[in-house]
């Protein structure tokens, strides 16, 4: 075994649903997933077979550990725990992903030692207990009322008001995207606590007036927004979820009314520029919402949040038939711009420096990363600078200086990727 050995390790509190996904995905995704033979000193369940533990001694447990033929050796509710290496490299010579019920204490470590794992944390929406089994719930209250969610690779919501066959599929669809693009994008950590740095100093600055980028931007999409929104309105029982808002420019550009429309802001400096029936702040790739929530999802520049992890939940809390509305800032002009840079800078009125992440794509590798989360593309456009020309606005140095890297004119450079599609 090596750093580049892969599992998928899946933990949670005891109750949560681990096993019943992991048996789930096996069973939905054949040939892409299994488990590896794994050891451990506890008793053999009711109704368990031996096809994915081997029932043994501490005794034997501890002999097989000094020959090294683990590749973990863990203690979980007082009881041994391994994975066979031979069944790992068995699995992986087949194309197969392993996937293993791990507790989350011991992922840490592993994750250490083979950084090519995938980690993950199962938890409920409310997270709340959800059993009274072997009196483990005073041993999880203590472990998971001080956890780090930012920790774990993937954080999955399994929702107990949708269908388990349901949940199933999305678990599976999260862990595929996040495995092919992995390498794509940084670790979500690292996205939201530069993103949170960055845009927590800038929030005061990042005004229509003082960004005159992001006011260009604004000015070509505004009516693709329009026309979208108005069309969810003309139903007052429908729900919205804007992610990253900002300073709150989509919504009051359109006068619309808040009853029915909701925020998600990494930064408590942000959001205090929004009003909303409801603000969560936190990471949108574990976003603390029930599944099926939402009618229309809509971002504006939401190029910071755009990895695979949060378009994953924007599917996942979407309703079946929502809508996923967004605008980027083209590649075209990003790459004239910045090159292979996928961060952006802002410069405060001190002159200090604020990164954030922004992540552009062509239009055919959009579609391929929107269609692995799920999505549907209905319509997806790159718009020019011609509206600009033709407007009053002011055009951004960061356009213009496009243009000339370019070497065409502002009225055919493309500026803004603007993008619907939708969620079966």
């Amino acid at each position: 075994m090596n750093n580049t050995t892969t599992l998928v390790m899946v933990g949670g509190k005891s109750g949560v649903g681990k096993t019943t996904l992991v048996n789930g995905i096996i069973k939905a995704f054949p040939g892409l997933f299994d488990r590896p033979i794994s050891y451990t000193t506890r008793k053999q369940r009711e109704n368990e077979d031996s096809s994915e533990y081997i029932f043994t001694s501490h005794d034997e447990m501890d002999s097989l550990y000094q020959k090294s033929y683990f590749l973990n050796y863990d203690e979980s509710y007082g009881e041994k725990y391994a994975i066979s290496k031979e069944s790992i490299y068995e699995l992986t010579q087949k194309g197969i992903i392993p996937i293993k019920e791990i507790h989350p204490k011991n992922q840490k470590a592993m994750k250490a030692r083979y950084p090519f794992t995938i980690s993950v944390l199962i938890r409920t929406i409310d997270d709340v207990p959800v059993t009274n089994r072997d009196n483990r719930d005073i041993e999880d209250a203590e472990y998971y009322s001080g956890l780090d969610e930012s920790q774990f690779d993937i954080v999955y919501i399994n929702d107990r008001n949708i269908p388990i066959n349901e949940s199933i599929h999305l678990f599976g669809q999260r862990l595929l995207a996040y495995h092919k693009y992995r390498n794509r994008f940084p670790a979500s950590k690292r996205i939201d606590m530069e993103n949170a740095i960055g845009y927590s100093m800038i929030a005061k600055e990042f005004t229509e007036a003082k960004r005159i980028t992001t006011h260009n931007f604004h000015t070509l999409s505004l009516g693709f927004f329009a026309d979208i929104l108005d069309a969810v309105y003309n139903n007052e029982d429908n729900c919205i979820l804007e992610l990253g808002p900002g300073q709150g420019w989509l919504r009051k550009s359109l006068n619309r009314p808040i009853h029915n429309y909701d925020i998600l802001e990494l930064t408590e400096e942000m959001a205090a520029f929004n009003d909303a029936r409801r603000k969560i702040i936190g990471s949108a790739s574990r976003m603390p919402i029930c599944t099926e929530s939402y009618d229309l999802v809509v971002s504006s520049l939401g190029d910071p949040y755009f990895y695979p992890e949060t378009l994953c939940e924007v599917y996942r809390v979407l309703k079946h038939g929502g809508k996923f509305a967004f605008s980027l800032p083209d590649s075209e002009w990003a790459y004239a711009l910045r090159g292979e840079n996928p961060k952006t800078t802002f410069i405060s009125d001190a002159g200090k420096s604020a990164e954030t992440y922004s992540f552009v794509f062509n239009l055919t590798v959009l579609k391929e990363l929107l269609s692995d989360c799920g999505f549907i593309v209905e319509d997806i456009q790159s718009l020019n600078g011609e509206k600009l020309i033709k407007g009053e606005d002011r055009i951004s140095p960061a356009i213009t200086a496009a243009a000339k890297n370019k070497g065409c004119t502002i009225d055919k450079l493309h500026i803004i990727t603007i993008c619907l599609c939708r969620k079966e």
